[in-house]
């Protein structure tokens, strides 16, 4: 079974405490009309499945992909 604290990298437990702040950004801007900032923050929520997946990379991989952030 994989070891699931490496899901997040160098930050173990902090992947859900941020989706959950992102998805209150989101909400808030929705709530108040901002729907260009709603958007942008709901983009970031979108992709943090993806940014846990290559966090949990080794470094080496990470390099390899030649990740601009």
């Amino acid at each position: 079974m994989r070891n699931r604290s490496r899901e997040v990298g160098a930050a173990p437990g902090l992947a859900d405490p941020a989706r959950e702040l992102l998805y209150r950004l989101y909400a808030t801007c929705e709530k108040r009309g901002w729907t260009d900032e709603a958007l942008a923050y709901n983009d970031q929520v979108q992709s943090c499945p993806t940014m846990s997946l290559l966090a949990a990379l080794p470094p080496q991989s990470q390099e390899a992909l030649h990740l601009k952030c």
